[in-house]
């Protein structure tokens, strides 16, 4: 019964059914429904019926983690976010107890790994599917579309090209292994539909992201003359049928020498060297806030009240040594 529970519970967490369906938002499905399954959990785990034991040092990682994030609170230059931003993490952490706790023999695996994936097939293909009946939402301030996603966690084209691109590398190796043809054909669908939702987001991080994948799976294939021309025939595909607008987003990573020695002018995309900007700025940041940063999720306020500019990171790495510090 607790794993079904899970299984909801993911459903609930990635389709964000809450923001779909107003009344479920109104009573707090997610909250709700996660709450009692946590609490299923500890009952459990006092009585030490479940087993929340992970490889290595996974578990204390993550204690650290969120005890360095709490460290850097107190001196947060935006604290109702940091506290709202620590809430949300804390809803992956809540998740991974989820899974870790109730998943314990293949069949449960294989039914989550499914679940997941049906979730993916929603994130990716509404959007994608919308672009053909015109119910996409495009987010066009840099003078083109790029393609956003139905759901607020996916809302941005960075975060639906990125979550578009992770996920390609699960579907390929799940794809080679699974028997039924229907579930191979549905397989390929979503891949296809993640490779078009990615090309028109027009983001260059799932851009290359789609690149990593496809080295990875190269690296790993044993038939990697095969897997080559296989990789070389996607992407000419989608070189071939991308519009000019993301080629140029995509061509424009090569400048970022340039932006970065000061030699920009009128032929320079203007995003490159505003990231430029923000990379700068973030690192003088994190010199004057090395230790416990500005506060998790804070940088933007902190970038404002220090230059005057308020774009956030768009850098993981700078985002997270900003936030909290060395």
């Amino acid at each position: 019964m607790l794993f079904y529970l899970v299984l909801a519970y993911i459903v609930v967490f990635y389709s964000q059914i809450g923001t779909r369906i107003p009344l479920l938002g109104s009573m707090r499905i997610e909250l709700v429904l996660g709450s009692l399954i946590l609490v299923l959990i500890a009952a459990k785990w006092s009585q030490r019926s479940v087993d929340v034991s992970a490889p290595g040092y996974l578990n204390s990682a993550i204690v650290f983690l969120f005890v360095a994030m709490a460290l850097s609170i107190p001196g947060s230059h935006w604290k109702p976010r940091s506290i709202e931003t620590m809430f949300t993490v804390l809803k992956g952490a809540a998740l991974y107890m989820m899974l870790v706790s109730t998943i314990n023999t293949e069949d449960k695996l294989r039914k989550a790994v499914w679940v997941y994936i049906l979730m993916d097939a929603l994130i990716v293909c509404e959007p994608f599917v919308g672009v053909f009946t015109g119910s996409a939402q495009w987010d066009t301030h840099r003078g083109y579309p790029k393609l956003m996603g139905v759901t607020g966690l996916w809302s941005h084209p960075n975060s639906l090209g990125g979550f578009a691109a992770a996920n390609l590398a699960i579907l390929f190796f799940i794809f080679m292994v699974e028997k039924q043809w229907v579930r191979k054909a549905a397989l390929l669908g979503i891949g296809i539909a993640s490779i078009g939702t990615i090309v028109f987001t027009g983001s260059r991080t799932a851009y290359i992201g789609v690149v990593a994948v496809v080295m990875m799976i190269w690296l790993k294939s044993s038939k990697k003359g095969v897997s080559l021309l296989f990789a070389i025939f996607v992407c000419l595909l989608i070189w071939v049928f991308a519009p000019q607008a993301y080629k140029d987003q995509f061509l424009s990573i090569q400048q970022a020498n340039q932006v970065a020695s000061g030699q920009t002018d009128q032929n320079v995309d203007s995003s490159m060297a505003d990231r430029w900007e923000i990379v700068q700025d973030a690192w003088e940041i994190f010199i004057e806030h090395p230790i416990f940063g500005v506060g998790v999720d804070a940088f933007m306020t902190a970038r404002g009240e220090k230059f005057n500019r308020w774009q956030d990171t768009h850098n993981l790495y700078l985002q997270i040594l900003t936030n909290i510090g060395i």
